[in-house]
């Protein structure tokens, strides 16, 4: 089966429908915000959340995708829009900062690793 997923940026006018995807509060007025949803028609089914910090740098607070959508590009496709923000942004470090379960941190893990990420350190 062929999914045609869509990318969106996020902003207060289009989060709500994201919010079962993502850990982290979208602030109204925050300019060191960078969100992107992906969609499967009108069923949102994944989105990555992160903050800028300083410059050059940035950090992933929240990245998740439904279940049945992993595997399918949704990810792929919100990992490639927020590397190609960044570029336009010249933000030239990226690190993961996120509270999840250990399943989905290995389910993380194994993705980042495959982009050039280093292997995740578990924090408790």
């Amino acid at each position: 089966m062929i999914f045609i997923i869509n990318v969106e940026e996020l902003n207060p006018s289009n989060v709500e429908a994201y919010k079962h995807c993502l850990k982290e509060e979208f602030p109204e007025n925050s300019q060191d915000i960078i969100a992107f949803g992906a969609r499967l028609n009108k069923l949102a089914c994944g989105a990555i959340f992160t903050q800028i910090k300083g410059s050059e740098e940035c950090c992933i607070k929240s990245f998740f995708v439904l279940p049945l959508f992993r595997r399918r590009g949704a990810g792929t496709a919100l990992f490639n829009a927020l590397n190609e923000k960044l570029k336009q942004l010249g933000i030239k470090k990226v690190t993961v900062q996120a509270i999840t379960s250990k399943e989905n941190i290995d389910l993380l893990n194994r993705f980042l690793t495959k982009r050039g990420f280093s292997e995740a350190k578990l924090l408790t």
